[in-house]
């Protein structure tokens, strides 16, 4: 053995002990790397509002979350001071939705989906799961299962759960196998106006609020809070106060008010109700006339709709590609339009279009499913309106089927003198029909192209003959589909073989 042959063994060997090494170590020493390698995905991002991100539960680094994200059991999510989440479960269809400033973490085990809110305020909705995957809830008391209901969470750090049944009812069960039932019960204090999560347009920085109490105290002290967010609230004075109606200072953009009812001395907090919403700034039209008030008009929210909000399938013909169009409504205030496709879980275009664009297109790496999303903005990059998801099968134009012999015979025998008539069923769409005449020998002897459905051969020598036909569609392409048609000539044929022409020889 050479010594460059040894050389090369041996660089090979230490390739391979070092390839070893390197993955024991990582899978055996190293577990904060893990990577989701035929994992089924347990959850999706419907929703995104600013920056959230998510981690895995012995991963060192945070990432940032998108939109359409997929997210995979033992993963945590956590929310900035001014994000929003929303979130999908694929199995159960819950629907999971985390505020500004709360960490969760998400499992699967035996079919189950368990939450874990480690702080902040979180909204579940599993009233539309028909499937037998259960959401559960992890507390101190044991488990929360949610299956059919809705409720509101809330866990400030180092405290005690908090869980508010909306709809239905939750059932815990707890270490020691007993289980107790908490059910839906109606709010004692309520604020009815603004709407949770609405857009309002206003001129000045205020807002009415509107709030029921069950049980009117007039002992009571009533104290207002406004902030962005749940952690920064600070106390305002309403600038009008009526029955159970008071209109607050607030700011252009997010805003969180909370409502408190304490006792005459304010330091107990006997009743508490809270919402979110976003004010936006109206501009009021300039009136010509001095004397005349200048007449508003009310701007509506801005919409995005598909032309075709059910999933639709698009045939190509040369490179794979997604056509998309939509409807943009109400787009006074629109500054620009964020579109982004993505395959599966993963973001492969994003483009940033104007206000006035209705219409996309673009090339794909492959055919196949993919989703797409339009989400509209102001000028500071505000949402003001985000469109269904668009499902979108790109797919390759079918090539023509293989025409139909009008005897539905693949093999069939021509006359004695040689003639045979051969006719197919005719086709739509097609350009012209091609051809191909092999002689007994497998020697192809004619090649042409036509448009009329029929062909008349004639001159056959005994023996069998393949006759192939196929066709040209309207887009020049040539069918792989192909009808063959076996055409056995007797030998008893009235054909006469050539001859030799008469030779004299001296």
């Amino acid at each position: 053995m050479s010594a460059n042959t040894k050389r090369i063994i041996i660089s090979f060997l230490v390739s391979i002990v070092g390839l070893c090494a390197t993955s024991f170590y990582f899978t055996k020493y190293y577990p904060s790397v893990q990577f989701h390698i035929d994992e089924k995905p347990l959850a999706k991002v419907e929703k995104l509002e600013n920056s959230s991100r998510r981690k895995l539960a012995q991963h060192r680094t945070w990432q940032i979350v998108e939109f359409g994200d997929s997210l995979y059991s033992g993963e945590s999510i956590k929310t900035s001071p001014d994000a929003d989440i929303s979130i999908r479960f694929l199995d159960s269809n819950t629907i999971l939705n985390l505020e500004a400033d709360s960490l969760i973490t998400i499992k699967k085990n035996k079919g189950e989906i368990s939450l874990n809110l480690i702080e902040g305020h979180l909204f579940v909705d599993s009233t539309q799961n028909d499937s037998a995957a259960s959401v559960k809830l992890e507390s101190k008391d044991g488990l929360i299962d949610l299956l059919k209901t809705s409720v509101t969470v809330s866990k400030e750090k180092n405290n005690d759960l908090n869980l508010n049944v909306i709809t239905g009812r939750a059932k815990v069960t707890k270490a020691d196998g007993q289980s107790a039932v908490i059910e839906f019960k109606k709010p004692s204090l309520i604020i009815t106006e603004p709407e949770a999560l609405s857009v309002i347009e206003s001129q000045q920085p205020e807002m009415k609020i509107v709030w029921l109490s069950a049980e009117p105290n007039t002992n009571e002290k009533l104290v207002f809070k406004v902030g962005t967010k749940r952690s920064d609230l600070l106390e305002v004075k309403p600038s009008l106060l009526g029955s159970n109606k008071v209109n607050l200072p607030v700011k252009f953009g997010k805003n969180f008010v909370q409502l408190e009812i304490r006792s005459v001395d304010g330091n107990k907090v006997l009743q508490a109700a809270s919402v979110r919403f976003s004010l936006q700034q109206k501009i009021s039209a300039v009136s010509e006339v001095t004397n005349v008030p200048a007449v508003e008009k009310v701007r509506a929210t801005a919409q995005i709709v598909w032309n075709s909000e059910a999933e639709e399938v698009q045939n190509f013909v040369g490179d794979p590609e997604v056509n998309l169009q939509w409807t943009l409504q109400n787009k006074e205030s629109v500054q620009k339009l964020n579109l982004k496709i993505f395959e599966d879980d993963k973001l492969i275009l994003s483009e940033v279009l104007t206000a006035d664009q209705t219409k996309f297109k673009a090339k794909l790496p492959k055919s196949g499913r993919y989703l797409a999303s339009i989400e509209a903005v102001d000028t500071v990059d505000n949402r003001l309106a985000q469109s269904k998801i668009k499902s979108i099968v790109s797919e390759q134009l079918a090539y023509l089927a293989s025409p139909e012999w009008t005897d539905a015979k693949p093999t069939s025998d021509a006359d004695l003198n040689g003639v045979y008539l051969a006719r197919w069923k005719p086709l739509d769409n097609i350009v012209e029909y091609s051809l191909e005449l092999v002689n007994p020998s497998g020697k192809v002897i004619r090649t042409w192209s036509q448009k009329n459905n029929f062909v008349q051969l004639k001159n056959l020598l005994p023996g069998e003959y393949k006759l192939t036909l196929t066709t040209l569609d309207q887009f020049k392409r040539i069918s792989p589909n192909k009808s063959v048609k076996i055409i056995r000539v007797a030998d008893n044929s009235a054909i006469d073989a050539p001859k030799l022409k008469k030779m004299r020889f001296k």
